[in-house]
């Protein structure tokens, strides 16, 4: 562990009522109350748990690359328009993308390799392998003080990826967390709601990964 407090967001978007969840989190869990995860050479899919409310929202694919948990949200949970889908996507930002598509096992696993390896080079000073050609956020000046932190709990951190079409290319959202069960991700959530909270500084963060370019754009994280 890094040593690095958690800190509770100023303000909570993800909100969970606790008889809903219940069995959720009981199938999302292992015994000892470990979310369930795939472990393989790379990365290896497993289904997430049954979708709470009315059914409809798509189950998230579980899958672990090194030593980071993740799930790869499918094209269906930014398509679908039900009341509980429409839940699940609380609090998550108007990403502007002119469409959507389910990343790859494999194509998480090099995102997740080349997001580390241009998170590493940026903590050095070499930050124009985070930014791209996506607008400059206004934190900028405060990024490499918070890439430090971030690579330096690298496996502290579980990440959803998304995928989505800007500009006619094919991109991977990475949208990190902590690993610990913190405010927007605790008993499993992560596996079938996007987490988003207001707060948190560098323990919330998110990148893009370009397919066909190979490389890393658009590194924002929250306000302290």
């Amino acid at each position: 562990m890094s040593g690095r407090p958690i800190p509770f967001p100023s303000s909570l978007v993800v909100r969970v009522a606790a008889a809903a969840l219940a069995g959720v989190i009981a199938t999302a869990c292992s015994q000892d109350g470990t979310p369930q995860a795939a472990a393989a050479e790379g990365a290896r899919p497993e289904a997430g748990p049954p979708a709470p409310d009315d059914g409809t929202v798509p189950p998230f694919l579980v899958v672990k690359t090194g030593n980071v948990d993740g799930a790869i949200v499918p094209r269906e949970f930014m398509e679908l328009r039900t009341d509980a889908v429409r839940y699940a996507r609380e609090g998550m930002p108007d990403l502007g993308a002119e469409g959507y598509w389910t990343p790859s096992v494999a194509e998480v696993t090099v995102a997740q390799v080349r997001v580390r390896a241009a998170m590493s080079a940026a903590s050095r000073g070499e930050v124009a392998g985070v930014f791209g050609d996506a607008p400059v956020p206004e934190r900028r000046s405060s990024a490499p003080q918070a890439i430090a932190e971030i690579v330096g709990a690298w496996d502290e951190y579980r990440v959803q990826y998304l995928g989505l079409v800007e500009s006619g290319r094919r991109r991977i959202l990475c949208n990190a967390f902590p690993k610990a069960d913190a405010p927007g991700s605790a008993g499993g959530l992560w596996m079938f709601r996007w987490v988003a909270t207001e707060g948190g500084g560098s323990w919330y963060w998110r990148i893009r990964y370009d397919v066909a370019s190979d490389t890393c754009l658009g590194f924002d994280c929250n306000a302290p």
